[in-house]
């Protein structure tokens, strides 16, 4: 018994460091998409909250905080899975939104996220949202990580979270950075440092 607790602990550990690794390549090479699996919470009814969870269990512990907006059942999983202190929105390190699409919900987050200081801009947070697909073409994106430029679009994210990205990124280096992600487990990051032009079809 105590040998399967072991390599269950070992095969855990070797999943959540793959997870790490394709955020950690998606956030030094912004606009590039990464792939990572469904191995948590098989219990769940969708895969969207699997990922969320992966996510979370990947990068929380009990020294940071997370934010879940208006879905306890993610929040709970996330809470048993990773030991890590759920925060009020205006204090929390990583923020999860799972299928928020409501303009006036998006809109009123402004002022209450935090962006970081001057002499900590990592306190910046990091928001995670889902959508429904990564498509060729829509905007592009130029910055640090990115050779040139690359372009990209994201089927099933509202326009309002861009906006409020680049209020809340006005004042480099504080702001936020965001990843999104599909229910397959494609990712793909969006540091503050990157820079979004609208393609005009």
């Amino acid at each position: 018994m105590a040998e399967k607790g072991l390599l269950a602990k070992s095969s855990t550990m070797e999943q959540d460091q793959s997870v790490f690794r394709s955020l950690l390549a998606a956030m030094a090479n912004p606009g590039t998409i990464h792939r990572i699996q469904h191995y948590h919470a098989p219990n769940q009814k969708y895969f969207t909250s699997k990922i969320y969870i992966n996510i979370a269990h990947a990068l929380l512990d009990q020294e940071v905080s997370y934010y879940v907006h208006d879905n306890l059942e993610l929040s709970k999983a996330i809470a048993r899975s990773t030991f890590s202190k759920e925060a009020s929105i205006e204090n929390a390190e990583y923020l999860f939104f799972q299928g928020i699409t409501d303009a006036n919900i998006i809109e009123s987050l402004e002022g209450t996220i935090q962006i970081g200081k001057l002499s900590s801009p990592e306190k910046g947070a990091m928001i995670f949202l889902d959508i429904d697909a990564f498509q060729s073409n829509g905007m592009i994106w130029t910055g640090p990580g990115i050779e040139q430029n690359v372009e990209i679009g994201i089927s099933g994210l509202e326009q309002q979270w861009l906006d409020l990205r680049q209020e809340l990124n006005q004042e480099y280096p504080l702001g936020v950075d965001m990843l999104f992600f599909t229910s397959a487990g494609d990712i793909c990051a969006l540091p503050r440092t990157t820079r979004i032009q609208q393609v005009e079809e």
